[in-house]
């Protein structure tokens, strides 16, 4: 699968876009973690592991690998020209499990990046794939993550148990089906 792919939909957001994760991008992805560290920790079992470029470089050689293989990949997140997250599609190829994660800079969040990163991600994935269902799987007290779902016609279908930094936490499951989203005017009806 081609790795220089850029997601983007003027309809949807003005000097916004997707692009996929390169080598290139590691010291400016690293330095935001790092400064947001604080910020991501609570939602994110990777923060406290992500040290030093190197492991950012480690990260995106393994999205490579990852998208190669048809499972997913991360992309970051531009607006205006400005990285201001990353957001990606987990287990592309897994019936039901199928997940758009996403992660925003502190000063970014509240300005709708995170909703139109998801809308490229769900429309990429049901376009490029037979699968039925995504989700998107959130930690209960995760409010902005919750309103993003629910905001895209997502359902809440489950709590579940999930691992998170080593310890078992619960998490939000939201789910949006393939004739959700054809027949959604968020994500540019498709019946």
């Amino acid at each position: 699968m081609d790795r220089n792919i850029i997601l983007r939909d003027e309809r949807l957001r003005a000097n916004f876009r997707l692009e996929f994760v390169r080598e290139d991008m590691a010291e400016e992805i690293f330095a935001m973690v790092d400064g947001n560290r604080e910020h991501l920790r609570p939602w994110f079992p990777w923060v406290d592991k992500t040290q030093t470029v190197a492991d950012t470089l480690q990260f995106v050689a393994r999205m490579g690998e990852i998208w190669q293989r048809g499972e997913g990949g991360s992309f970051q997140i531009i607006a205006d020209g400005q990285m201001v997250g990353t957001a990606g599609i987990h287990q592309m190829q897994v019936q039901g499990d199928a997940q758009v994660g996403y992660w925003l800079a502190k000063e970014q969040t509240g300005r709708g990046y995170a909703r139109a990163a998801t809308v490229l991600l769900v429309n990429y994935f049901f376009e490029h794939t037979p699968q039925s269902v995504i989700c998107i799987c959130c930690a209960p007290d995760n409010v902005p993550s919750a309103r993003v779902a629910q905001a895209l016609g997502f359902s809440h279908i489950e709590r579940r148990v999930g691992c998170h930094s080593d310890q078992l936490r619960e998490v939000d499951v939201y789910a949006l089906t393939r004739s959700e989203w054809q027949k959604s005017a968020i994500f540019g009806a498709r019946v």
